[in-house]
């Protein structure tokens, strides 16, 4: 689930590769609604070990698992996956 708060961690680049991608279901209120909002999330191994962010559905179908490619990110915050996300125009 996006968090939505002022976010105070350093921006920090590293070499990564996407090793897992997963879909969660989330249930904000089971009682008072059936419906499941989806989470997707993606995985990556970089020299300061594993690394798990949220992102939004298209990138997620964007980036195939195995991709290397340059990672910065922002304490729980994806900020970019060279050449693969954002995707530019």
């Amino acid at each position: 689930m996006k968090r939505y708060t002022i976010n105070h961690c350093p921006l920090s680049t590293v070499e990564a590769t996407l090793v897992k991608k997963t879909v969660h279901s989330y249930h904000p209120n089971p009682v008072t609604s059936s419906s499941a909002t989806l989470i997707y999330e993606l995985q990556f191994e970089t020299e300061k070990g594993l690394l798990t962010f949220e992102i939004d559905a298209f990138g997620y179908q964007t980036i195939p698992t195995g991709v290397k490619s340059e990672l910065t990110y922002q304490g729980y915050e994806l900020i970019s996956f060279k050449d693969w996300y954002p995707v530019t125009q």
